[in-house]
């Protein structure tokens, strides 16, 4: 229980750390929300920087902006008129999270499967295809993989949308797009691993009782197998998050990314904030929850600690 206050608190602390970062970058970048290809007029933008406190001195306004993320409380959008950062939050982050946990099933069913196939045909023609596709996946970037999934599934086959939201069939390729590099190197993890356990006495022992080789693999190579995987689903966690950026911008998806970038580019402070707080609270209890798996998968793992 102490090991996890512990964790808890230091979550916390990394929180207000990322949010204080974030308060200043986005203050410190060049330009400001009102400053775009409108121009106005003296008194009124004096009474917008009031009406959104940018007038008050910088210690003010952080003070201002702490006490409403403590209570989850960002403020209302600079660049959308009449519209609470934390509305637009809820509405995004079904998406991302949608898009997210699509991303890491494609990474799971596919990665697993495929390394626990090249580890039972070592040095084989399947052994040497996994490596060679997972070599493919890797070396491509999202947005490559992106556009030619929609020149060949929309523009050529004519089976899936190519942008926007409305149902399965929009998330579709942009989850397969988003976890293909995560399965290719599940598959390359899961690979690695099950070789080190099928080299192992206990596999050894089995193998020659008589155990079946399917048997052999789903009970005794893949458990410890997963140990190392379950350690890698957290930073990949991670990295399917800040991915989904590029994802959500080809496709067009209203998830948090489109809404960050805009953020950035329109200077929106209380948005580009809100989303930077989302992100680390998101990606930290991620990592917490890997941590928990993982001791629970292996007890001599002292992940809490």
């Amino acid at each position: 229980m102490n090991a996890l206050l512990r964790r808890l608190a230091a979550l916390l602390l990394t929180l207000l750390a990322v949010h204080a970062l974030a308060f200043l970058l986005v203050r410190a970048a060049r330009g400001g929300p009102f400053d775009g290809d409108r121009t106005f007029a003296p008194a009124v933008e004096a009474a917008l920087r009031a009406e959104y406190h940018l007038d008050e001195p910088l210690w003010r306004q952080y003070q201002r902006a702490l006490g409403g993320a403590l209570i989850g409380d960002f403020g209302p959008s600079m660049s959308y008129r009449d519209t609470e950062v934390g509305t637009i939050l809820r509405q995004a982050l079904p998406v991302s999270l949608g898009l997210g946990l699509g991303g890491l099933t494609t990474a799971l069913l596919l990665g697993l499967p495929l390394g626990l196939l090249a580890a039972r045909r070592r040095g084989r023609f399947a052994d040497r295809g996994v490596l060679a596709a997972s070599t493919l996946a890797l070396s491509l970037p999202n947005f490559v993989l992106a556009g030619a999934a929609i020149a060949l599934f929309t523009f050529r086959l004519g089976w899936l949308p190519p942008a926007g939201s409305g149902g399965w069939r929009h998330l579709l390729m942009p989850c397969i797009c988003l976890g293909l590099p995560f399965a290719a190197q599940l598959a390359r993890l899961t690979r690695t691993a099950a070789l080190e356990v099928m080299d192992s006495d206990a596999v050894r022992v089995a193998r020659a009782k008589g155990v079946a080789e399917a048997r052999l693999m789903r009970c005794h190579v893949l458990p410890q197998a997963l140990v190392p995987v379950m350690a890698f689903l957290g930073p990949a966690a991670a990295g399917l998050l800040t991915g989904s950026l590029v994802i959500e911008q080809v496709f067009a998806l209203p998830g948090l990314g489109a809404h960050f970038v805009q953020a950035a580019l329109n200077r929106d402070y209380t948005l580009a904030l809100g989303i930077t707080v989302s992100y680390t609270a998101l990606l930290g209890l991620m990592t917490f929850a890997t941590d928990l798996l993982l001791r629970r998968l292996d007890p001599r793992i002292q992940s809490l600690s």
